[in-house]
């Protein structure tokens, strides 16, 4: 897993939109696979991701803020 720093001069939003956009999000078949113990359908699952998917996504200062 690698995190990414992305530097640009567009509102978040803009940005976030078109990450979104351009990547899948991260299938999970290849967890629940190994869960069931099938390993070998597990594997395959999780060599055929792509290279680069969104794992999450969250808006960080709504995890921090305490209830009113």
């Amino acid at each position: 897993m690698k995190h990414l720093k992305v530097v640009v001069n567009r509102p978040f939003d803009q940005v976030r939109d078109a990450f979104q956009a351009a990547l899948p999000q991260l299938d999970d078949t290849g967890q629940a696979l190994l869960h069931a113990g099938d390993i070998d359908r597990a594997r395959g699952a999780l060599e055929a991701l792509p290279e680069l998917s969104i794992f999450q996504s969250r808006i960080m200062g709504m995890c921090c803020k305490s209830p009113d």
